[in-house]
């Protein structure tokens, strides 16, 4: 089942979230700014042998890869936001 959260409705789930765990039942969405999400991407570089030469795959031949790094990406979410998820 796939279920698709439009922006409020994500502002709305945030504000119970932060009315239900920290209390502030006064609290107003509208005096903030804007909504950041922050999530990692990996970087990747191709696998490499002592000698310097690529790693391919025995039986495909695609060069391999490794994750080196992570990096920080950020996002923010604006009114033509939504969030997609699936449910099994």
């Amino acid at each position: 089942m796939k279920v698709e959260l439009g922006f409020y409705e994500i502002t709305q789930a945030v504000q119970e979230f932060i009315i239900k765990k920290y209390g502030w039942g006064c609290f107003d969405f509208e005096e903030m700014d804007m909504i950041e999400l922050k999530y990692l991407e990996a970087v990747r570089e191709p696998k490499k042998y002592k000698n310097g030469r690529l790693v391919k795959h025995p039986v495909h031949g695609f060069v391999e890869t490794e994750i080196v790094d992570w990096h920080k990406k950020y996002i923010n979410l604006d009114e033509n936001s939504e969030l997609h998820f699936f449910l099994d």
